[in-house]
């Protein structure tokens, strides 16, 4: 008779334990932050003795679609593999954070992954704080 040694029966009681029965701690607030932060976008999580996983991207609903057409990880999603003992919502907030910060280095890039001119960018930077502070240009702020 054959038999397949568990993880426990090679030395790895304690993550094996941890896996199997810990609750997914923090799931439902990690979701809500992924939502609130990346609306539109789709996302999977998944989880077993070695790794907890999470993946996203954006879909036609999400405001981002667009960017899928130049590929990479706007077109094939991100990802996260974290070793465990880690935790569902830890991969999900790692994805969250890989996406929004490729958000953030769009307008560096021009949202095309071309480099920007730096006076083009700091004219953009400018626009964007006058849209948000009316007369801040100026000095005329108030």
């Amino acid at each position: 008779m054959t038999t397949n040694n568990t993880l426990a029966e090679r030395g790895g009681a304690a993550v094996a334990h941890d896996w199997l029965t810990a609750p997914a701690t923090g799931l439902e607030e990690a979701i809500a932050r992924f939502k609130a932060d990346l609306p539109g976008w789709w996302f999977t999580v998944g989880e077993c003795q070695v790794s907890c996983d999470a993946s996203c991207a954006p879909t036609r609903d999400s405001e981002h679609i667009g960017l899928a057409d130049s590929g990479g990880e706007w077109d094939s999603g991100f990802h996260a593999d974290l070793p465990q003992p880690s935790t569902l919502a830890k991969a999900l907030d790692d994805v969250r954070a890989q996406a929004l910060q490729a958000i953030r280095e769009l307008p560096k890039r021009g949202g095309t992954g071309e480099e920007v001119h730096p006076l083009a960018a700091m004219v953009a930077l400018d626009e964007e704080i006058e849209a948000e502070h009316p007369g801040w240009m100026t000095g005329e702020e108030g």
